[in-house]
């Protein structure tokens, strides 16, 4: 196989699927709410408004927390909604085409599915990505403005700001790994939504089950579940991490040559 046409390939289907894929967003709802919520998430944390209710209604004393720019997006939480519309993101990217039975337009050879699914994937990656981008944008620069910086400037803050939307990035794509798979299987969008928040439920529960039964390798294997790997990922910089970026990666690799198998043997 000729590698630089594999490449050709993978790149003119990559760029053909984002454009895509960012069109059809322009049009998504789900999309427009989540960026609304995520929108008023930054409101919240950079007027510090909860702060400023429980005070008011009594829960709380004191002085209210400050959110400054440095550590603005960290602050943020943004998993806890992210979690909530990935489903969706990858209903939209995914199953749509299967429902509106458009994939037959986009593939008119076999060996043009792999071309596709890695086009797919990379416009999931890029949506992802583009997301956290922007958010963390929005946050820095809401709380910098309103809040001040809240340390001396160093260029290392805006690395660190990037390498972590960078790590929300592939820790989203992991966590949806295996509805990505299911997408290729099951046809009903509201099924796919459904699995993706139990899976995670049960996914919680072997991660957190496994430790207990202090076997070696059980212990191992509950490192590959996103639930004990999430922590170690953006919280520590010791032996932790190693096993998180590993496991991450390892997640993607697996799950893009399953996609790939899946898909290719998929009747369109």
């Amino acid at each position: 196989m000729n590698i630089s046409w594999l490449l050709q390939g993978v790149e003119y289907m990559t760029i053909r699927m984002f454009k895509a894929e960012i069109y059809r967003l322009k049009f998504s709802k789900p999309f427009y709410v989540m960026f609304s919520i995520g929108l008023v998430a930054i409101l919240f944390q950079t007027y510090s408004i909860l702060d400023r209710f429980y005070i008011y209604v009594g829960l709380e004393d004191g002085e209210l927390t400050q959110i400054f720019g440095y550590n603005a997006f960290l602050s943020m939480g943004i998993d806890g909604f992210m979690m909530f519309f990935i489903p969706f993101i990858v209903v939209s990217i995914f199953s749509s085409e299967y429902s509106k039975n458009t994939y037959k337009n986009l593939i008119t050879k076999a060996k043009e599915k792999g071309y596709v699914f890695l086009g797919k994937y990379t416009a999931f990656i890029g949506v992802i990505f583009m997301m956290n981008f922007i958010f963390a944008i929005l946050s820095t620069s809401l709380c910098s403005v309103v809040n001040g910086w809240g340390d001396t400037f160093n260029i290392l803050h805006i690395l660190n700001i990037l390498f972590l939307v960078i790590k929300y990035t592939l820790y989203f794509v992991s966590v949806a790994s295996l509805i990505i798979i299911l997408s290729f299987i099951i046809r009903s969008e509201a099924l796919i939504v459904i699995l993706f928040f139990v899976t995670n439920i049960i996914e919680s529960l072997i991660a957190s089950f496994l430790p207990m039964l202090n076997n070696r390798f059980f212990i191992l294997i509950s490192k590959l579940f996103p639930t004990s790997y999430s922590n170690a990922f953006f919280n520590s910089n010791n032996a932790e991490t190693l096993h998180a970026w590993f496991s991450i990666c390892l997640t993607l690799l697996i799950s893009v040559m399953i996609s790939i198998s899946v898909f290719q043997k998929k009747e369109i």
